[in-house]
């Protein structure tokens, strides 16, 4: 194998200028972005990893059970936070200097495994590509994902100029596990490498490639060796990085599978009801419970038996998930790009630097500059690994985000090698490049995925953070509009709205926007149940009725809507079938406070006195201080002429009521103690 010619590497002078500019785009971005109501107010996994590395920064640093997600980008912000307190502000001006690194880093690695332009030229576009310097301003692991690719390359170039040397190739190895304890399927990286040495290294013998491929590997396990142990030790399995796998199988290879996240339970897309879903349904499937291993591979059986018994249908979905990964649109889940171009002139600015662009560029670099040598082959072998290693899950911008590296390089390649084929006039290959790059452009540039959508999520999610702080609502309630807005059939987004609107403006302001999630959404049962419950309180009683059955169809072990039925009934003077829904609820859960109080209430209408004063007792066991409780005991006990025991109850109660209601109570108490006492005086 010819090694880079070293001669092509810039000065340390230019790597310092694309650090700098780097650094100066992300320092400008930070300062933008500071009044966006993300920069303060974290969502979806930005809010578990921090409630993690908090737990860590406290001194928690082993935690409970497998790993779900992978730990080092947790690990990492609990260090920062154990150095510089919770501060989210030098958080991301950390990912940013790492950010601006890395881009000097690709640089370096474009300089040996391509040549000079194409190493500086490549870092300068990384250093305003806005997707990278949006990830670098995000409570995400996206920063830390491009660094370690980036530090990866520049171990790989470094490790081949040194020839088969096993020190070079561990560090190689350490870099790689490094990133794939951020980015789990960047394992898929670690065939590739080991292949390149075993088999591109023609200038050592058999017992040389196999030392250098072993040190990559035993690199590899080194940096794995930690959390797999960890994971052993306190979770009680083996498992190398988290026990995620097999629920991103099946979220992106299932018959209702679009390609993106979809949650396993719709509405429910919040990191932390993941792994509790997963296991939920898992178990309540198998009958029995589960270790994290198997629900994994429960989930992962049931993706495997969807492709063999569809394959068709697969295949589409795997085209479709390949389309979604070279498409134009950055598809987040929480939060995205178009959304925080509403802060920054930046982000603006950037939209025409794409994979709509950069794919079809990318592409010519491919073609072209095949015969560049052994360095170039291997970010492609690289960049194709990745891109399975996504499909095979599904697609959205942060899973996508690590192939950014390989990208820059392939498309500033492309760029320098059509040049110097015009020059050449060699028009036929480069033709074919153009013909190819044409052909990639358009699922590059399909309406696949819609910017509106993915913005409308970003909204709803900031809606969700605000309503409920302190004078929160109203712009809550402006940000669910406008994610409605932009996506009208999102039902989640209208049910929130509805609820936020009933909060501030009353039920019936609320309603119409119930009444469309469910219309958008029949078969949620959430939604069904919160148009009930608005429906009893503007007094449509039977309407509200038939919502909390159609809700007890969709969810028979929802407690809450038994209760609620069982309120309904009772109001309308259907005693037995309140008492009956009532105890439908306690049999769902036995610790129902308010099915146990309202039971005692519809016994005493019953006239099953002395069985109502048992079920108060209930409520009181779990609930001591329950004043609506006490005061139905109490009423109970003087219904049963246990006198003396109603008026200590009552003397309980009053002891525990606010202020303002103890008058009240004293009041009660003293005509119901002449009432007693008019009654013992009674011939």
């Amino acid at each position: 194998m010819r090694a880079p010619d070293i001669r092509q590497r810039p000065p340390l002078g230019a790597w310092v200028a694309i650090g700098t500019l780097a650094l100066a785009v992300r320092f400008f971005y930070l300062w933008e972005i500071h009044d966006a109501p993300g920069f303060t107010r974290l969502v979806g996994d930005g809010v578990v990893y921090d409630d993690w590395a908090r737990a860590l920064a406290a001194g928690d640093w082993l935690g409970q059970g497998i790993f779900y997600q992978a730990p080092l980008y947790p690990y990492f912000l609990g260090v920062l936070y154990a150095v510089f307190g919770h501060d989210l502000l030098a958080v991301r001006i950390v990912q940013c200097i790492l950010g601006a690194l890395a881009c000097a880093l690709l640089g370096a690695a474009g300089s040996r495994l391509f040549c000079r332009t194409i190493g500086v030229f490549s870092g300068i576009l990384l250093a305003v590509y806005p997707t990278a310097f949006f990830a670098d301003g995000l409570i995400q692991k996206s920063s830390l994902d491009i660094f370690f690719v980036c530090l990866f390359l520049v171990a790989l170039a470094a490790a081949m100029e040194l020839r088969a040397r096993p020190l070079a190739w561990l560090a190689c190895g350490v870099v790689l596990g490094m990133l794939a304890l951020t980015r789990e399927n960047a394992l898929a990286l670690a065939p590739v490498a080991v292949a390149f040495v075993a088999l591109q290294r023609r200038d050592g013998g058999w017992r040389t490639r196999a030392l250098a491929s072993a040190s990559l590997v035993l690199g590899i396990a080194l940096a794995l060796s930690p959390v797999a142990v960890r994971n052993t030790i306190v979770g009680g399995e083996f498992h190398v990085t988290t026990a995620q796998l097999g629920p991103n199988l099946y979220i992106g290879n299932n018959p209702t599978a679009n390609g993106m996240y979809r949650p396993l339970r719709y509405g429910r897309g919040d990191a932390h009801y993941e792994r509790l879903d997963a296991t939920e349904l898992a178990e309540r499937a198998v009958g029995h419970e589960l270790t994290p291993g198997e629900v994994s591979t429960y989930w992962a059986g049931r993706a495997i038996r969807f492709a063999l018994a569809e394959p068709g249908h697969w295949l589409r979905l795997v085209g479709l998930k390949a389309a979604l990964f070279v498409n134009r649109v950055e598809v987040g889940d929480a939060e995205d790009q178009y959304t925080y171009a509403e802060w920054s002139s930046l982000l603006a600015a950037g939209r025409a630097l794409h994979y709509g662009m950069l794919v079809p560029l990318a592409t010519i670099g491919i073609v072209l500059g095949w015969r560049r040598g052994t360095g170039p082959r291997l970010v492609v072998a690289l960049l194709f690994a990745y891109a399975a290693s996504v499909i095979a899950m599904f697609v959205m911008a942060r899973y996508r985000h690590p192939a950014l590296p390989f990208l820059c390089l392939l498309a500033v390649a492309g760029i320098v090698d059509g040049g110097r084929y015009v020059r050449a006039r060699r028009y036929a290959a480069l033709g074919l490049a153009a013909l190819l790059a044409a052909g990639i452009a358009v699922p590059s540039n399909l309406p696949l995925a819609s910017e509106a959508t993915v913005r409308a999520g970003s909204l709803y999610n900031i809606g969700r953070r605000l309503q409920d702080e302190p004078g929160g609502l109203d712009p809550a309630i402006a940000y669910y509009r406008r994610a409605l807005d932009l996506n009208p059939r999102d039902a989640m987004i209208a049910n929130n709205l509805g609820l936020a609107l009933e909060r501030r403006d009353g039920t019936q302001a609320g309603l119409p926007y119930l009444q469309r999630a469910v219309e958008l959404a029949p078969g949620q049962a959430d939604f069904h149940y919160n148009l009930a419950g608005a429906l009893a309180e503007i007094g449509k009683s039977d309407e509200a009725v038939a919502a909390y059955q159609r809700t007890l169809v969709l969810s028979p072990d929802s407690a809450d809507a038994h209760n609620n039925l069982g309120n309904l009934f009772q109001q309308r003077g259907d005693v037995a079938a309140a008492i009956e829904h009532y105890e439908a609820a306690l049999r769902l859960d036995g610790r129902h406070v308010q099915a146990l109080n309202n039971l005692g209430v519809a016994e005493v209408r019953a006239g099953h006195v002395e069985r109502a004063i048992e079920t108060f007792r209930r409520v009181l066991a779990i609930d001591p201080k329950s004043r609506s409780a006490l005061a139905n005991l109490a009423t109970a006990l003087g219904g049963a002429g246990q006198d003396d025991e109603a008026i200590a109850i009552w003397k309980q109660l009053i002891a525990i009521a606010p202020e303002p209601e103890r008058a009240i109570l004293e009041q009660r108490l003293s005509e119901y103690r002449h009432r007693a006492d008019a009654q013992q005086r009674a011939p």
